[in-house]
């Protein structure tokens, strides 16, 4: 495996903001995020806040429900917020998961959490524990506090009122497995522990809900009890909150979202709380429902969520799609578009034309052409390394080289829906040298087939009708259809070695009849305009062409539209900007014209707005005139709520992700 060291000053990247913006229209107000990394990714731990520091402790570090002594983080850590990127090691790390950590303005206090006692290997021996210390950061010394009455995890707990809280969670032992199977004991009624009495003693408090995994926050002499997970095993939105001083509980509102591992944290007079599908919401007690302020750059579960003041917060690690997350992404609630950066040393040499599959929050990015200048084509300059990136633990592992060297693949994944099934992923066509002495750089018509799980490159049984690169492809139904792009071919001489296509091809790998099962069959009509270097999407039954150029390599500003049920084609306004090589991705209902570039007085340039076209009302508008970088060559997925743009085009051997929320 390849890490991706010095990694440490993310943040601290600077972005040149020198070109062009080519959108007509003002400049909208952009929200900046950035992102830390973390000394390791891990989950399911304890994090706090105390003066100038972030502390974070405990964790688990293995694969999901794999658990042995090997699998946690043992380091206890503090991160400096004065410059965001300095890691301290500090002493007393324990093998914890499910573990609180929480301050009482001048300790750091962890309470309870879970251990496993078997080695690599063995039947899992989990076990809660009952321990709970206070740590000084002025002395560096832990000290032992009374234990909680029984061995407790997958809780949360808060200080206030100069009082320890603990609730929910269950106990996982060897009797309790005994006794209930393969779930521990449930706790129905929480603890307390006054730190300032003369000898402090735990007391219990009735809770209204048994539950555990929740997150548990304070505002104004009121604890939040917030999600969770219910005896059932059913993942639980509600939330109540118990008022200290009248010792009363309150039912509020339910989350909108799942409140399975998700944090909390009370500040600036409100308890802002995340959810399992990347929310972040806010609440006061009283009011009837919770506040949407915005979404997390990367949803997670069994993250924490940490008021660091002015309004901001920083979200912590946790799990998501893909593995554990080894990041902190710090937020500042706000309206209008936002964006986050994340840069990491390259893997490999290809700067542009790199084929990726993307999947479970993981790049598996293959061949490609070294050379950061354009129209590089000697045969040294297209390669056939490939790499998986990790966008959760921010690194990078070689897989299975391609049995070719290319670039300007198109690509789809198939079995991504069924967790059973196969995951394959399909290199179509794309551009390389034709191997031989004096020879020059074709269009190619193999198709390759990846798989995933065994990591192994193979010739796909389906064919393509004819050699194409800069071309459009679609799923929909279950089918593969294929538009426009070229055969380049410099051997019939300059007049003809550009030949474009018009012709829709659809591929059906499910049909009865076998020449579309094995075959692509070309589809009638053709398409209203020969072009190539377009962007296309499919939303609600349609596919989508903008930009593009033709073979007399005139732009193209017509927008088409295909209907896949009718077979027909009609138009739809265009954006401001004319673009040859954009990206056109669907996102909540909505289409998003990004990168590529337009024509300008002094030629073509990178543009770096971004366009939004609402199927609903059929007008276009300019959601980011400028993103704040030069990526050259980028290109863009869905990424939850967001749109992500990839690029290794620079000099520097850097990878560029940027995440914009619309």
């Amino acid at each position: 495996m390849i890490r991706l060291l010095a990694i440490a000053a993310i943040t601290a990247l600077a972005f040149a903001a020198t070109h062009t913006t080519l959108a007509d229209s003002k400049p909208m107000p952009v929200n900046e995020r950035t992102i830390t990394a973390m000394p390791q990714a891990f989950t399911s731990f304890g994090a706090a806040r105390q003066g100038d520091f972030l502390y974070v402790i405990g964790g688990h570090t293995s694969a999901a429900h794999q658990y042995d002594n090997a699998g946690f983080n043992r380091q206890f850590y503090r991160l400096n917020l004065k410059d965001r990127q300095s890691w301290e090691v500090l002493p007393g790390g324990v093998a914890l998961q499910s573990v609180a950590l929480v301050s009482d303005g001048a300790r750091l206090i962890r309470v309870g959490g879970m251990t496993a006692l078997n080695n690599p290997g063995e039947d899992a021996d989990l076990n809660s524990t009952t321990e709970v210390a206070a740590f000084d950061p002025l002395t560096r010394q832990w000290a032992d506090l009374p234990k909680l009455p029984e061995p407790r995890s997958s809780h949360d707990a808060i200080v206030a009122d100069g009082k320890l809280f603990v609730l929910g969670g269950w106990k996982l032992a060897q009797d309790a497995l005994s006794r209930a199977g393969e779930e521990g004991d449930w706790y129905k009624t929480g603890l307390v522990l006054d730190l300032n009495a003369e000898t402090p003693a735990w007391a219990e408090i009735e809770q209204p809900f048994v539950k555990r995994a929740l997150a548990v926050a304070e505002v104004g002499g009121n604890i939040y009890a917030i999600g969770g997970m219910s005896e059932d095993g059913q993942m639980t939105s509600t939330s109540h909150y118990y008022n200290v001083a009248e010792g009363k509980w309150t039912q509020g509102p339910d989350i909108p979202g799942r409140g399975f591992g998700s944090s909390a944290y009370g500040q600036d007079g409100r308890v802002f709380t995340t959810t399992f599908e990347g929310g972040l919401y806010s609440h006061a007690p009283g009011e009837k429902e919770w506040r949407s302020e915005g979404t997390l750059t990367y949803p997670r579960f069994f993250h924490r969520l940490i008021g660091i003041g002015s309004g901001e917060f920083a979200v912590l690690a946790g799990s998501a799609r893909g593995g554990h997350i080894r990041n902190i992404e710090w937020i500042k609630p706000a309206k209008g578009p936002g964006i986050t950066r994340l840069s990491m040393p390259a893997p490999g040499t290809a700067k542009v034309r790199q084929g990726i599959f993307f999947h479970n929050n993981h790049m598996y990015v293959f061949g490609g052409n070294n050379a950061v200048k354009d129209h590089q084509f000697a045969p040294e300059n297209f390669v056939n390394e490939a790499f998986k990136i990790s966008l959760n633990g921010l690194h990078a592992e070689r897989i299975a080289e391609l049995p070719l060297k290319r670039q300007s693949f198109v690509t789809f994944m198939q079995g991504t829906d069924d967790r059973l099934a196969e995951k394959l992923g399909f290199a179509v066509g794309g551009f390389g040298h034709d191997g031989h002495d004096g020879g020059a750089a074709v269009t190619h018509a193999e198709i390759l087939q990846y798989s995933v799980d065994a990591d192994v490159w193979d010739t796909a049984q389906i064919k393509l009708p004819a050699r194409l690169t800069q071309f459009g492809m679609a799923e929909h139904d279950g089918k593969i259809y294929l538009f426009g792009g070229m055969d380049f071919d410099p051997a019939r001489g300059k007049k003809e070695q550009f030949q474009e296509s018009e012709t829709i091809w659809m591929w059906n790998p499910k049909a009865e009849d076998e020449t579309s099962k094995s075959s692509f069959v070309a589809l009638e009509p053709k398409m209203p305009i020969k072009r190539r270097a377009f962007a296309g999407a499919v939303h609600d039954g349609k596919y989508y062409i903008v930009g593009g150029m033709t073979k007399s390599f005139e732009e193209v500003d017509q927008c088409d539209v295909y209907d896949f049920a009718t077979g027909k084609w009609s138009t739809i306004p265009a954006p401001s900007d004319v673009r040859l090589s954009p990206r056109l991705i669907p996102l909540n209902g909505k289409l998003y014209l990004v990168g590529g570039s337009s024509p300008t007085e002094t030629g073509f340039v990178r543009n770096p707005g971004v366009e939004c076209f609402d199927p609903a009302t059929g007008n276009w508008s300019t959601i980011i005139a400028d993103i704040g970088v030069d990526l050259g060559e980028s290109q863009a997925f869905a990424f939850g709520n967001r749109i992500l743009l990839y690029s290794a085009h620079n000099a520097d051997g850097l990878l560029h992700f940027v995440f914009i929320e619309p």
